[in-house]
């Protein structure tokens, strides 16, 4: 009797049936017994080891789709290295890369270098906007609203990088195209849609269009608790925009309640990362309400994630914490030492713009102390240092009229929280204007 062994052939006509668990089941059973079909199509077991299949009732757009995604590392590796002009050229002349799961992987790369490489981060986005209007998939697998919803995933990745640039006109004109995404459900295989009106809130909260932030959330995250798989990390995030749309709003009674939502949702898909920025929004939240009952408590959660998956600015930002909650209490001569702590490291991380937060905060103490000598000393040392760093025109302005006031020795309590309280607010919106405070 001759050997039969499932190949190419037999797969695209696998492709045309309506399969169900059974035949799938049948399927993974002859490439896992089967030297010979595990040769020609062993990737289908593959991905099925690798959980990279919703299970056994898959169907041709979920094998596309887990083939497509494991192969675009691959692709990648080849490139990430390259200068962007080469990465592109090689992207755009070779058709290997017009790959859908590529299109996907440099979205999530242009994700993930946002804050640590705006520029890096448009670059990839661009790429991959020229290579979701190139790919194509299996004939027949995907229909052209999907072909849409990919270009509109990228193009939606090249406004966030824009948005974080401070584009926000054009990161406006790139959401809109090809055209704006609307509020249906999308293709659930999928999953972009969520993605998507997630990416499009965080503008207009910039662009300070609360209603329509709230639109795109609300529907972002039914949709992204109607589709998630258990590991999907999208609800914590759209849960945490809403507490940053509270925040905005003036409501943090509302904003702690969105905070806390997030948390429990993190520690449910066991995110740490996740669940440190939900604490640590809690915390922030719990300080300016003087809640500090609710403080100690978050901030030995916070405490105990840090320690145990932090980074080096998650911990630069528990001291700064822990200094103003002993500022709250009142005990200022702890709270002036974890503060100059904390400043310390952040200016070390380069991260200056928080530095210069917690150096107000440091002001504030010092004030209280009645030690105006240091007030002056560190409006001195604010000015020289944030001078040279990457602080926006406006919050310059707050802390040069900090500094004038300082070295008059006029700095009061009031005048440092107002400062204080615009820098917080204008912090990821540089073009939030800056008015002078009338002094007495």
């Amino acid at each position: 009797m001759t050997q039969f062994h499932l190949d190419q052939q037999w797969f695209h006509w696998f492709l045309k049936q309506d399969t169900d668990l059974h035949q799938n089941q049948a399927l993974l059973h002859a490439l896992e017994t089967c030297p010979g079909c595990y040769e020609n199509l062993g990737w289908v077991l593959d991905l099925y080891r690798r959980n990279q299949l919703p299970g056994l009732d898959f169907d041709v757009l979920d094998l596309f789709l887990g083939r497509t995604r494991a192969e675009a590392q691959a692709l990648w590796e080849e490139i990430a290295r390259l200068s962007m002009e080469e990465r592109t050229d090689r992207a755009l002349r070779d058709r290997r890369y017009y790959s859908w799961g590529l299109a996907e992987l440099l979205c999530d790369q242009s994700l993930e270098s946002i804050h640590r490489e705006p520029q890096l981060s448009l670059h990839l986005a661009e790429l991959a906007v020229e290579v979701a209007m190139r790919a194509d998939g299996w004939k027949g697998t995907l229909r052209p609203e999907d072909h849409l919803e990919l270009r509109q995933l990228a193009a939606a990745h090249r406004g966030n990088a824009l948005r974080v640039l401070d584009d926000l006109k054009a990161a406006d004109r790139a959401f809109r195209q090809p055209e704006p995404a609307p509020l249906s459900e999308g293709n659930p295989a999928l999953g972009y849609r969520p993605r998507v009106l997630s990416l499009r809130a965080s503008l207009r909260l910039d662009q300070r269009a609360f209603e329509e932030a709230v639109v795109d959330l609300t529907r972002g995250l039914e949709l992204a608790e109607a589709h998630s798989d258990p590991d999907n990390e999208l609800r914590a995030k759209i849960i945490l925009q809403r507490g940053k749309l509270s925040i905005l709003r003036g409501d943090l009674a509302e904003a702690g309640r969105h905070h806390l939502r997030a948390a429990e949702v993190a520690a449910e898909l066991n995110n740490p990362r996740l669940e440190i920025r939900a604490r640590a929004g809690l915390v922030n939240t719990a300080l300016q309400v003087l809640d500090l009952e609710s403080v100690e408590l978050q901030l030995q959660l916070l405490r105990t994630l840090v320690e145990a998956d932090g980074s080096a600015e998650d911990s630069a930002r528990v001291l700064a914490f822990e200094g103003i909650y002993a500022a709250r209490k009142g005990d200022l001569l702890r709270a002036a030492g974890l503060l100059a702590a904390a400043r310390t490291r952040m200016m070390d991380q380069g991260r200056a713009y928080n530095a210069a937060l917690v150096s107000l905060e440091l002001a504030l103490v010092f004030l209280e102390r009645g030690e105006l000598d240091e007030v002056q000393r560190l409006a001195e040392e604010m000015y020289t240092i944030f001078e040279s760093r990457e602080i926006h025109r406006e919050a310059m302005a707050a802390l040069v009229l900090f500094q004038k006031a300082a070295a008059a020795k006029e700095a009061s309590r009031e005048m440092v929280q107002e400062v204080l309280g615009f820098l917080t607010r204008a912090q990821g919106q540089p073009r939030l204007p800056f008015r002078p405070l009338k002094t007495s």
